[in-house]
């Protein structure tokens, strides 16, 4: 996808291989994607309020950045097979906005993996806190967005087309950019997952709850919690490891100096690494796909309504404390009024006026 490539003696089986791969690659991405847009959107017509507050649009714009990415690199191949019979300025301009979506998407989506562990991780250390976010990862996906635009804008100008190929040369902005690039899209947001992801499973492995209101948000057994965290942090991990080679090259390529750097670089390690760098589009939909996050997924409107209820339940269960205690209670019984008994001045009287006219 970049310049340097084309320095290599690439076969024809090679080349035949790799385009076979893409396009199972790009297939079965854009089915699995597809198919996540079509349970988020589901989720939102359910609850729109559960799908903004919750993890629900962060999956969405997941699938999203995904779908986008593997549709620019379907688009690179097509320029690829029919650059030469597509004008420069054309050309240009797609190699241009293919290049510069494809990144974009790619920042997009690393930073959304970041906001999903983000959201775990409060939910497992401030469950109380959790169920008071609101609108919190739909404002933050919208930061994100923007900064990926802003800082994948380079693209824009230095990517251009050179003999029906995208070709961006390693100019020192161009390397200020890379540096940039893999320190934003990656290095920042792989730390950070990690480290809540594996808080969030010692977290779970250590800390039982003594009051019951704080299982509303984390509602499972804890050996099913453990269990479901874990498969977690093994798939995030999976999912960066998909990413390190490919950005470990950039990197590289950033502080190397010289472009025939790469001729250092043994081809097979730079086609092994984009092959995982851009499978990682089709991986996470099968993540995505393969665990059923809409029962986990809880809205602050339902949170606020099962704390309520939970304290009702608490209150109903240690009813008999409160009447314990009620007949465990000292009183003092009142004393009965006084019965006088009534001379024969006051029975002579009642029979010559009635009550009514007494003072």
């Amino acid at each position: 996808m970049y310049a340097f490539i084309e320095r290599y003696s690439i076969s024809a089986n090679v080349q035949a291989a790799s385009f076979l791969f893409y396009v199972i690659i790009i297939s079965i991405g854009a089915i699995m994607n597809a198919y996540v847009l079509y349970r988020t959107k589901r989720l939102h017509r359910r609850d729109p309020e559960q799908f903004r507050n919750g993890i629900g649009i962060c999956l969405c714009i997941l699938a999203i950045s995904d779908l986008v990415a593997l549709l620019a690199l379907l688009m690179h191949f097509l320029m690829l097979s029919c650059g030469v019979y597509i004008p420069e300025l054309v050309l240009d301009f797609l190699c241009k906005t293919t290049i510069s979506l494809s990144h974009t998407a790619y920042t997009q989506s690393m930073w959304c993996w970041f906001f999903m562990s983000a959201l775990r991780f409060i939910a497992t250390s401030r469950p109380l806190q959790y169920t008071t976010l609101w609108r919190l990862p739909y404002l933050m996906i919208g930061v994100s967005f923007a900064g990926s635009i802003i800082i994948n804008s380079w693209l824009i100008v230095g990517v251009h087309s050179e003999q029906g190929k995208c070709a961006l040369h390693f100019s020192l902005p161009t390397r200020v950019y890379w540096i940039l690039h893999v320190l934003v899209s990656f290095v920042i947001p792989s730390v950070l997952v990690i480290y809540m992801d594996s808080s969030v499973l010692c977290c779970g492995i250590r800390t039982k709850y003594s009051d019951p209101m704080l299982q509303i948000v984390i509602n499972r057994p804890c050996g099913e919690k453990k269990k479901l965290i874990r498969r977690f942090l093994m798939i995030t991990i999976s999912s960066l490891v998909f990413n390190a080679p490919e950005n470990l090259i950039r990197f590289l390529a950033a502080s190397g100096g010289d472009v025939t750097f790469f001729k250092q670089i043994p081809y097979w390690f730079v086609q092994i690494s984009q092959c995982l760098y851009f499978s990682q589009f089709a991986f996470n939909a099968f993540y995505l796909t393969t665990f059923v996050y809409e029962k986990s997924l809880m809205s602050k409107t339902n949170s606020s309504r099962q704390l309520s209820m939970s304290f009702r339940q608490r209150l109903e269960e240690n009813s008999h404390l409160i009447r314990e205690r009620a007949n465990t209670v000292s009183y003092r019984a009142t004393s009965p009024m006084p019965v006088l008994v009534r001379n024969s001045s006051c029975c002579a009287l009642d029979r010559l006026v009635p009550q009514k006219h007494w003072l």
